[in-house]
């Protein structure tokens, strides 16, 4: 039986690992699932969720699995990588840079920003204290009802605040999604 990204995490210690002890990956495990309507991902700070922030790629419509890759240090286990794919696609390979992503809050958002912008519709404010008064845990989704339903998985990054990059997801000559990478490794190809 595969292990979920619950149980990984708690199996694992808190912290942070002693100098020189190396990371080593888990398989990837599923956060969610993501309906993209409008043709874009983003990924970026959950507490700043907007177009502005984060970065953003077009991907085709459909139906992604947004997956988490665990990475253990000696018994510290954080999560090392997010990515999101679309579920038809196989044998996908980190393809170009196309960015750098961050956050402030330790966590890192992925979603469908065409669709949130159509379900925001414009009352910001009221977004915002959704996400404000949220109760975030190590990852999850956040969801709710505005002008239309809002989903936007999340899991915490790597070791805290700060940034890294944002890879095309492809299978073939087709990108099919992003990988994001919060310890800064090689990614698999």
């Amino acid at each position: 039986m595969k292990m979920t990204l619950e149980a990984y995490l708690r199996a694992g210690l808190s912290g942070f690992p002693k100098d020189g002890i190396e990371g080593v990956a888990s398989e990837w495990m599923a956060v969610a699932e993501l309906s993209v309507t409008h043709g874009c991902l983003w990924a970026g700070d959950p507490c700043v969720c907007d177009g502005e922030d984060g970065c953003m790629i077009d991907v085709p419509n459909g139906h992604y699995i947004v997956e988490a890759q665990g990475c253990d240090f000696d018994g510290i286990r954080i999560i090392g990588r997010a990515r999101a794919r679309l579920s038809s696609a196989s044998d996908v390979s980190v393809g170009e840079e196309i960015g750098i992503t961050g956050t402030d809050s330790a966590m890192i958002a992925i979603c469908d920003m065409g669709a949130v912008d159509a379900a925001v519709a414009g009352d910001d404010a009221g977004f915002q204290n959704v996400i404000d008064g949220y109760d975030f845990q190590r990852f999850g989704m956040i969801q709710f009802e505005m002008n239309g339903q809002i989903r936007i998985p999340y899991v915490n990054s790597g070791f805290g605040d700060g940034s890294g990059p944002m890879f095309r997801l492809m299978a073939g000559n087709d990108c099919v999604g992003i990988e994001l990478d919060f310890i800064c490794q090689e990614p698999d190809q």
